[in-house]
């Protein structure tokens, strides 16, 4: 696979400068750290799609994918989907397995969908104009515009995470000020969910979930899994996908 322009330098100085340290992650850049009083997790994960030379099938890389994480004590699920992707029969049929429920984002997040394990206290979040704005920022926040980026609230066995993940970025547009830019809206937006009261639906992670938290690259075979099943429609994938999401 051709390796494709490796993310701007600017970008991990100002990451060391904010105090994060290059750490080692399968196949991506990452960086670790604490900001504002969190832990911070910020990681570049490249990108290919395959392509035909005659019947020679080659790698091309297509890009960068960015993920921001924070540590907040906020432990729940709160996972804004486009209105197609959570209406899909097998979608809602995986969520409704997994005790999700689908709200709408209504005027707070129009043409999404919100996934939830707590819905009372997702609806209070919708509620917080300040929070909402945030997140529109962040959803509209990439200097390439496309569907896919994802603002979502996420729990382990241990802490809560505020999550953002761009769509497939060229290298030149993981700038320092993007960066930034990303890394002080969410530490915003965590300030408002950490001033709600604590959500009153636990979050459950089953055996596979708390197996994967100590073998992460067995979560990336899962997150295989889950491809295939959405975008190949296999039955081998579709099987561990069915296995991971009822066990965790």
């Amino acid at each position: 696979m051709s390796a494709g322009p490796a993310p701007r330098d600017d970008l991990e100085s100002a990451l060391l400068a904010r105090g994060l340290q290059r750490v080692q992650r399968l196949g991506q850049r990452a960086w670790q750290g604490r900001v504002g009083g969190r832990t911070v997790l910020v990681s570049a994960m490249p990108t290919s799609r395959t392509r035909y030379a005659g019947e020679v099938r080659l790698r091309h890389h297509t890009g960068w994918r960015l993920l921001l994480e924070l540590d907040t004590p906020v432990r729940t699920r709160f996972l804004p989907l486009a209105a197609s992707t959570a209406g899909h029969p097998v979608m809602r049929g995986l969520h409704r397995l997994r005790g999700l429920v689908q709200l709408p984002g209504g005027t707070a997040l129009p043409g999404r969908v919100i996934v939830t394990s707590d819905p009372a206290w997702a609806q209070s979040l919708l509620q917080q104009p300040d929070a909402m704005a945030l997140a529109r920022e962040l959803f509209g926040a990439q200097a390439t515009k496309g569907p896919g980026a994802s603002v979502y609230l996420m729990a382990n066995s241990s802490t809560g995470r505020l999550c953002y993940g761009s769509t497939t970025l060229p290298a030149d547009a993981l700038t320092a000020e993007f960066a930034a830019g990303l890394l002080d809206r969410l530490g915003r937006l965590a300030d408002a969910v950490e001033r709600l009261p604590p959500p009153q639906v636990p979050v459950k992670i089953g055996a596979v979930g708390r197996l994967t938290e100590r073998h992460p690259v067995l979560a990336v075979l899962l997150l295989f899994a889950l491809a295939l099943a959405v975008v190949g429609g296999t039955v081998l994938g579709l099987l561990l996908l069915a296995v991971w999401l009822l066990a965790r």
